[in-house]
């Protein structure tokens, strides 16, 4: 497995592990725990000592899961948590880190990143409570999660003494807006951009050229779509990748995929066909559709409203919004409507918040899904 250094200092493996794979106030369960324990055990044995996970993920089971399996060779792999944005007050955030550590079994967290911004919570009081945990030894390194630059630099400054060691935020050759602006921070920086969802949901890439391209390119070195997207992406510079899974065949696949990069002409051939389609849309185009894995809002006045309680809220998030939007919203072209152009498909809590913060007669950044 290629490594790469973490904070300057600490080797970790290029592709990770995500454990984002226990649902939360839900039924639906892919695997069970002792298919998830086995999945961990399996791809730590591989190489994959990276292991990313968040207290939201199966409400605190998922940590719980970590650290019944590593409990014995903690001091072999690499745990990065994140706390939750509505625990990001510095009482809040110290009491989550203590949960985090008894779930975990461990004294330590090697990376605890913020999940989301809370925009009702200044950052300097997160970056304080963060350093804090840091002095007192109980975390290691501090990252943030879906942070726009703006935030990033404002959770830099806030640090002071203590570097920002991560950036994570999705990367795939679908959404690679993460080019534009927080790999090259990371570059600059020596800062470690972690790409969740690197498969893209198991879509990998967007259009019949790239597909093309990424299939001739994976059978020139024996490998399948997915494990040559991996390797494409561990070949940009700063970047590791948390795919998720607990299927030994899929684990046995990642960690290939992770034993060396491509030649320069076929990082090259990739880049030039798997190019994002980004567009902006007038936001009155877009139809709000229902999704399938959570409950969403589909008006605005519920939007305002927020009575599932999402954390950030579009209300709070809408006050981010000055600074741009953290990355593009999805969409794709809606056939036989008369009213819309497109259909939203990820991204409706940031659509609603750029619709409170820009009313509708602004258009909105999206990348098309074809």
């Amino acid at each position: 497995m290629i490594t790469k250094l973490f904070a300057g200092n600490q080797k970790v493996s290029s592709i990770g592990q995500g454990c984002d794979l226990i649902p939360t106030n839900s039924s639906i369960q892919t695997y069970s725990i002792p298919e998830l324990e086995r999945g961990l055990a399996t791809g730590i044995d591989l190489g994959m000592n990276f292991i990313d996970t968040a207290e939201i993920y199966g409400d605190g089971l998922s940590e719980k899961l970590i650290g019944r399996v590593v409990r014995n060779f903690r001091n072999n792999v690499f745990i990065a948590t994140k706390v939750s944005p509505q625990n990001t007050g510095q009482k809040d955030l110290i009491l989550s880190c203590e949960r985090s550590l008894m779930r975990l079994q461990t004294d330590h967290i090697d990376l605890y990143q913020v999940h989301w911004r809370n925009s009702d919570i200044p950052i300097s009081e997160t970056m304080e409570a963060m350093s804090l945990l840091v002095e007192q030894g109980k975390v290691k390194h501090i990252g943030v999660s879906n942070f726009s630059m703006h935030e990033i630099f404002e959770s830099y400054d806030a640090l002071n003494n203590i570097k920002l060691a991560s950036i994570q935020m999705e990367y795939n050759l679908f959404d690679r807006s993460a080019e534009d602006t927080h790999i090259p921070f990371c570059v600059e920086n020596d800062l470690t951009l972690i790409g969740y969802s690197p498969l893209d949901k198991g879509t990998i890439v967007n259009n019949k050229n790239a597909q093309e391209t990424l299939a001739k390119i994976a059978e020139k070195h024996g490998l399948n779509q997915a494990q040559t997207a991996l390797r494409w992406l561990i070949s940009q510079p700063n970047v590791i990748v948390i795919p998720k899974s607990a299927n030994p065949e899929h684990l046995q696949q990642n960690a290939i995929a992770g034993e060396t990069v491509l030649p320069r002409e076929d990082i090259d051939e990739i880049s030039e066909a798997c190019i994002s389609t980004q567009i902006t849309i007038p936001t009155g185009d877009i139809q709000v559709s229902v999704a399938e894995d959570r409950e969403v809002y589909t008006t605005l006045e519920d939007a305002i409203n927020n009575k599932k309680g999402y954390v950030p809220s579009p209300l709070s998030l809408a006050e981010t919004m000055d600074a741009g939007i953290l990355k593009p919203i999805r969409v794709k072209k809606l056939e036989g409507s008369k009213r819309y152009r497109y259909e939203l498909i990820e991204g409706r809590i940031r659509y609603w918040a750029w619709i409170i913060a820009k009313g509708w007669s602004v258009p909105i950044k999206a990348v098309l899904r074809e």
